[in-house]
């Protein structure tokens, strides 16, 4: 929740993040936290907690590998990439080292897609209409750039084809923002009513 506060408050500093184009991805961002959050909550297993620090521990890992072995395949590999590595592999071995821990090559922690999670908490109409479509967005799929990105050629003779648009000014206006706000809101309040509800055991 804490960095989803972090990403709101760093929309709200920047207005281009105001525009669909480019704030699609923190509302998505907080929508797919939102669903993952009332999933874990729902789920009330902590093996779960255990499986989501286990695997994002795996793909820091699978990273640093990567970096060592294309950092092996340079001649002279500059300074920078080594500070880059040394300083990811103090966070990877920070808690475990790294001898101990498993690289996961599933989709997510969960084993479970981000579509049957909304469905689960009754989040399916947050999924419908801003997660996927802001998903379009965020993967820059063909409805997305050619809303944003191409315009239609003006010259008759070739058949309306696609080509890139100037950038412009970028329509903006508080819709967005308080569309990210609304959903913070409701995260923070899912957070604050599961660690305020009572112990499994005291519920009558």
């Amino acid at each position: 929740t804490h960095r989803q506060i972090r990403a709101v408050s760093m929309m709200i500093m920047s207005p281009t993040l105001w525009a669909y184009e480019f704030g699609a991805g923190v509302v998505r961002g907080l929508v797919e936290a939102r669903i993952v959050q009332k999933w874990l909550i729902r789920e009330n297993d902590p093996a779960l907690y255990s499986r989501f620090k286990d695997y994002g521990r795996g793909r820091l890992k699978l990273q640093v590998l990567h970096l060592r072995e294309y950092r092996d395949g340079l001649d002279s590999p500059p300074d920078s990439l080594n500070d880059v590595i040394e300083d990811m592999e103090a966070y990877l071995n920070r808690d475990i080292w790294e001898e101990f821990q498993d690289i996961s090559v599933e989709g997510n922690f969960a084993k479970i897609d981000t579509r049957r999670m909304a469905l689960a908490v009754g989040l399916e109409s947050d999924y419908r209409l801003v997660f996927a479509p802001m998903s379009a967005d965020v993967h820059g799929e063909w409805m997305s750039l050619e809303r944003y990105a191409l315009t239609v050629c003006a010259n008759p003779l070739h058949r309306g084809h696609r080509i890139p648009c100037e950038p412009g000014p970028f329509p903006i206006g508080p819709e967005l923002v308080d569309l990210a706000m609304r959903i913070l809101g409701d995260m923070v309040t899912d957070y604050t009513d599961a660690i305020n509800a009572p112990p499994a055991s005291d519920r009558t």
